[in-house]
């Protein structure tokens, strides 16, 4: 029977089941595999395709290095690898073969363009899709063929000798029309950082010369401590922790900003200047996070509070979170950029997620900020942090000042409000932020609800009121029993609807009244907002939670009483 391996399952699992397998990986370059604390610990968490992207080891070597080893891989391949793979075999087979076939520019264009779908309206007219120019399928073209694995310094001197600058919205084009004519959304997520250091420039002198120097340093810089980094090449660390490294706001190695032709970088200067904007608060945030990025480089370097400057960066997430529900859904669906939206959306969640992952791996495994590959984890999530900034300044932001209107401004500067501040504090809400609403503005009609926050018919409501997984009263200021929900589950209180209309104390034994009275007259009082009482019904354990009731004004309304049974959270932290 031949020796199978599943390329999804762990080093640490494989490496056990043969031992064998250790000097295989050692001599293809995976250094530490011999490290017994080290295979006993992250290689429990690493799989051998996700080491051979952080080592830099083709993919294709390993799979034919197991292969001529004796094992044969079972299973269903992940796709990135299978993928990845592929590319790699087409194009040594097309290298020994040369026989790579060359075509013009206007038969690329047609090729290109037909890629596009039909697509039909309502009244079955045909929608023309997005229309590009030779300047849009020559970024498509460099995009695809960074997809295929091709070097990204062979591309920017392509990119540099029919370029001086790039739009963002060609580049919000080409990735639209990639991912129309079929390429998963997946997969130009992965290249976001790539093509986007492949459009990194400075001036428009300065674009061509630093494209230019990139190509040759690159490949001069071989060796020493340095370390690639989009359009600048080889970077010297040593040199790059002393100033700002990276692509964020104030970075001594950042490209300046893009020369649009089509008015946004104006668009968006002019309106990160206005007080409290929303695109003046995101820009505060990004150098927020750019100096919490520095201070975490710097700590990288003397290995001296590396863990508390890492949870400080993590705070990223919030503002990751302020571009996924206010910006993206409107980029999207209301002005059709689809591209930027799925694509960099997916590149935020890839690096909270991994900064996450490094972060509790450290708190369970402290030895972790002395090893080598979790520093390489840490280094390359850092990279792509940066490289956001610089995505958002010179790509997202401008397209969206671009596009928006003021009064999509408005409501995104009402909704902001409700975000935790990432990292620079409490900001006054904009002065033209659209209003929250009062209910009692909003007119209501027969068998609905009107409110600020939506509108639901009056059997959604009382569907939805009941599913929730509490039992729910309402006293009003009167104190008087107004409202309990009615789901299907046994109730811990029973609520007899003839105790609606009456006095709650009614509903209370003479030892438990007195309680009631008092937190029902400091909530009106202002004296307490919420009251938690832990109890116990048939061994579990239960949590009623009385809450002051308040309207838009402040003013008490009534009490809101939650019962909830808590038996299924002792046993989920009890797994845990």
């Amino acid at each position: 029977m031949g020796k199978k391996i599943n390329l999804k399952k762990s080093v640490y699992e494989l490496c056990n089941e043969y031992p064998e397998l250790i000097d295989i990986l050692l001599e293809l370059g995976f250094t530490e595999v011999t490290k017994p604390g080290i295979l006993n610990t992250m290689g429990k968490v690493m799989t051998i395709p996700k080491g051979a992207i952080m080592k830099k080891i083709d993919m294709v070597d390993v799979v034919l290095a197991l292969k001529n080893n004796g094992f044969e891989l079972e299973g269903k391949m992940p796709s990135f690898v299978q993928k990845r793979m592929d590319n790699k075999i087409l194009e040594r087979m097309a290298a020994e073969e040369k026989t790579v076939e060359k075509v013009d520019a206007e038969t690329a264009k047609k090729m290109l363009a037909s890629q596009l779908p039909k697509r039909k309206d309502a009244n079955g007219n045909e929608i023309k899709e997005l229309e590009l120019d030779e300047r849009t399928l020559k970024i498509k073209s460099y995009v695809e063929r960074l997809s295929k694995g091709e070097d990204i310094e062979s591309v920017r001197k392509d990119f540099v000798e029919n370029f001086t600058d790039v739009d963002a919205a060609e580049i919000a084009k080409a990735e639209q029309s990639l991912i129309a004519g079929g390429t998963p959304v997946a997969e130009v997520q992965k290249l976001c950082d790539v093509h986007s250091a492949l459009f990194h420039g400075a001036t428009r002198e300065e674009k061509i010369a630093n494209a230019e120097k990139a190509v040759s340093e690159s490949l001069k810089r071989q060796n020493g401590n340095s370390i690639s980094y989009g359009s600048i090449g080889k970077v010297d660390v040593k040199e790059a922790m002393s100033e700002s490294f990276g692509m964020g706001i104030g970075s001594k190695y950042k490209a300046a900003p893009i020369k649009r032709q089509d008015g946004a970088d104006s668009i968006y200067m002019e309106l990160r200047k206005i007080e409290n904007h929303p695109l003046n608060t995101f820009a505060l945030e990004n150098e927020a996070i750019s100096d919490a990025l520095k201070e975490l480089r710097r700590a990288m370097d003397t290995k001296e509070n590396i863990m508390s400057a890492l949870k400080k960066a993590r705070e990223a997430s919030i503002h990751y979170a302020e571009k996924g529900d206010l910006l993206y859904p409107i980029l999207n669906v209301k002005y059709g950029f689809s591209g930027p939206s799925n694509v960099m959306w997916g590149v935020d969640d890839e690096i909270r997620d991994e900064m996450k992952s490094i972060y509790n791996s450290a708190i369970e495994n402290p030895e972790f900020i002395d090893n080598e590959l979790w520093n390489e984890r840490l280094d390359a999530v850092v990279t792509r942090a940066e490289e956001m900034i610089y995505k958002e300044e010179n790509i997202l932001f401008p397209l969206c000042a671009k596009n928006f209107s003021e009064e999509d401004w408005c409501d995104i500067a009402r909704d902001f409000a409700d975000y935790k501040p990432c990292l620079i504090g409490n900001r006054p809400l904009w002065e033209k932020a659209t209003p929250k609403g009062n209910v009692k503005n909003y007119s209501q009609e027969a068998g609905s609800v009107n409110l600020p926050s939506g509108r639901l018919t009056i059997e959604q409501l009382d569907a939805m009121l009941n599913t929730i997984p509490m039992e729910l009263t309402f006293v009003d200021a009167d104190n008087v029993n107004r409202y309990f929900n009615d789901g299907d589950d046994v109730k811990l209180f029973k609520r007899p609807l003839s105790a609606l209309g009456r006095e709650v104390f009614s509903c209370h034994p003479p030892k438990i009244e007195p309680m009631v009275r008092m937190i029902l007259e400091d909530f009106k009082e202002g004296r307490r907002d919420c009251v938690d009482v832990w109890t116990s019904r048939d061994d579990e354990p239960v949590l009623i939670k009385y809450m002051a009731v308040r309207d838009k004004d402040k003013n008490y309304i009534g009490t809101l009483e939650c019962v909830q049974p808590m038996g299924f959270a002792k046993k989920h932290f009890k797994r845990i």
